[in-house]
């Protein structure tokens, strides 16, 4: 949104070619199904900006370390779509079926559409079917999702060290320790580099 007009003393948003809002939601959610069903026609299959070491072209670099960064760049720069000519197929990509788990989930909560859950649903199984061997949770190459409960069943405590809470002391009068957290749920992203 680039502009603010104003239209019958009301002030209407307009993107940069003058559309108004209410116009922008439906094209936007004509977008958002174009690229869903075109990553689904793919069956969430992509190219990688790494997957030149898929290539019957790398052994043919010796290992050289200089060979393999000039392979790998030729991949990922040229300028024409050079990976089918090197045999690099389409592989599946965990970060991708992040996007489109994350992204159905959030069309769920704003229109209680069970096709996107459901969509959500399968591609988060996809995810826990195909992780990383890692002990302390889920792991997809350089990434891994961590999930925590604390304080489950919303028990009320003092922190050990938190001190006094002196603003429930200004607002009531009523000088007590800072109180813990109710029950969260946290979920964490991490990626190594």
């Amino acid at each position: 949104m680039s502009a603010v007009a104003g239209i019958a003393g009301e002030r209407i948003a307009t993107d940069q070619s003058g559309a108004r809002s209410e116009d922008l939601v439906p094209r936007l959610a004509a977008a958002l199904d174009g690229v869903e069903a075109w990553v689904i026609a793919r069956n969430y299959k992509g190219y990688d900006p790494g997957d030149g070491l898929t290539s019957w072209v790398r052994p043919l670099t010796l290992g050289l370390l200089f060979g393999e960064r000039v392979h790998q760049q030729v991949v990922w720069r040229a300028p024409c779509g050079c990976r089918p000519l090197r045999c690099i197929r389409p592989l599946d990509s965990t970060t991708g079926r992040c996007f489109m788990a994350w992204g159905p989930l959030l069309r769920h909560a704003a229109t209680g559409s069970a096709e996107e859950l459901r969509h959500a649903t399968a591609c988060l199984d996809w995810l826990v079917a195909n992780r990383s061997p890692d002990p302390t949770g889920y792991a997809w190459g350089n990434y891994r999702l961590g999930l925590d409960v604390q304080n489950l069943f919303d028990k009320g405590y003092d922190l050990p060290l938190g001190g006094m809470s002196l603003g429930d002391y200004k607002a009531t009068g009523d000088l007590r320790p800072v109180p813990g957290r109710g029950r969260s749920f946290n979920i964490g992203l991490t990626a190594k580099f």
